[in-house]
């Protein structure tokens, strides 16, 4: 009987090791900053034994992974809509917990669902009734749905200065910009700028001086100071528009809606042009990330990466790093630069590599092809390309190429 007893209580001991081990490895990796583990363990442990702390620690996991993915999406993306649903999760771990009720909030309000996220904010609101950025963006909300923000439920939780901003965009949006002009004392500069570009007498160069204003006052990187940008960079484009582009690119530093996007990306190209001219394909690099980010097909921006391409290809090849070279040359091709300097330099740098066996073909093809232009001839197939029957390349070690927007 007692040895039966035995075998009993070390069976429990089995059927109870997998959870601790769960939970341990769970905790490790959590430790270590690997949160997939963490949450795959954990959920494991879940299904076996709900206890208060897995849900707490369940629900901040989900909560850190949701807002990150909320952070860095954008509307309607693969990354924003994880993150709609790991604060939905975090939401059922955490009912009392205000954090992931605020967060849905701002995702809906950034995708535009305005009634969803109004429902969040206030019940934000009545876990934490003094809660001041859910009253604000519940008053913001308002504004959005045409209702006056001053009507607001949440409007005695803001500060003055939140008031003051609201109460000036409604009066913008009404068409009522002369009452800001009228009270300039009693106003930010910021909605004194916006008002004077409001009607069809718009007064830009107050605007253009109130704007810089809001620029000494205000510290980089603020709501008010990318608003600023923005306009600043409307006002300067016909007239300069380099300082437009640099306007807005530190304006969008941050989530901003579609047309100021499309505005950096023409900043952006710009700057990168002007980069190239003088240059520093390295500067330019960045620049033609943004407008392939924006619009990857745009045959104009592909031109302007697959040149940059090519010169840092050139770099390479001057420091005799040959790989890196084809790297930046093949991507040049990839992006559609197929010039016959490209091609020269493409063939130079795989015969610099022709120990390795793939190179002849690559090296070979690439001859023919420079050759079948001079004879405007088709090209000759890669696998009917014999090295030892190469044709006479040129005798530049780099060739040079200018891209058809270069003035």
């Amino acid at each position: 009987m007692a040895r039966k007893r035995k075998r009993t209580k070390k069976s429990k001991r089995t059927r109870r090791a997998p959870l601790r081990v769960l939970l341990q490895r769970g905790d490790e990796a959590w430790r270590r900053g690997r949160e997939a583990d963490a949450l795959r363990l954990w959920e494991r442990a879940w299904e076996k034994t709900p206890t208060p702390e897995l849900a707490a620690a369940l629900g901040e996991l989900y909560f850190r992974r949701g807002v990150r993915a909320v952070v860095a999406g954008s509307g309607g993306d693969d990354a924003l809509l994880n993150g709609l649903a790991d604060l939905e999760r975090a939401r059922e771990f955490l009912p009392g917990d205000e954090r992931p009720l605020y967060h849905l909030g701002l995702a809906h309000h950034r995708l535009g669902d305005l009634q969803e996220a109004q429902a969040l904010y206030q019940r934000v609101l009545e876990l934490q009734p003094g809660h001041r950025r859910a009253a604000y963006h519940l008053a913001l909300v308002a504004i959005e749905q045409g209702r006056d923000p001053v009507q607001s439920p949440a409007w005695a939780l803001l500060t003055p200065a939140q008031q003051t901003d609201l109460e000036s965009a409604w009066h913008l949006l009404r068409k009522q910009g002369r009452r800001l002009l009228n009270s300039p004392d009693t106003v930010h500069p910021l909605w004194v700028g916006l008002a004077a570009l409001d009607g069809w007498r718009a007064d830009k160069n107050r605007a253009k001086q109130t704007l810089e204003q809001v620029l000494a006052q205000e510290k980089d990187g603020t709501p008010r100071s990318r608003l600023a940008r923005i306009y600043l960079g409307n006002l300067l484009w016909p007239d300069d528009p380099l300082a437009a582009a640099r306007h807005w690119d530190r304006a969008t530093r941050s989530p901003v809606p579609p047309w100021v996007e499309r505005n950096r990306a023409v900043g952006a190209n710009l700057l990168a042009r002007r980069a190239l001219e003088t240059g520093d394909p390295h500067a330019a690099l960045p620049y033609a990330r943004i407008t392939l980010d924006y619009a990857p097909d745009r045959k104009s921006y592909r031109e302007v990466m697959a040149h940059i391409h090519f010169l840092l290809g050139n770099e390479a090849a001057a420091e005799e790093q040959w790989r890196r070279a084809l790297a930046h040359r093949e991507e040049a091709r990839r992006l559609g630069g197929g010039s016959q300097p490209l091609f020269h330099n493409l063939a130079l740098g795989y015969e610099h590599l022709s120990a390795a066996r793939r190179s002849f073909p690559a090296c070979g093809n690439c001859w023919v092809t420079i050759w079948g232009w001079s004879l405007a001839a088709p090209s000759i197939p890669v696998r009917s390309w014999h090295w030892e029957q190469r044709f006479r390349r040129p005798s530049s070690p780099v060739s040079r190429w200018t891209p058809s927007w270069w003035t």
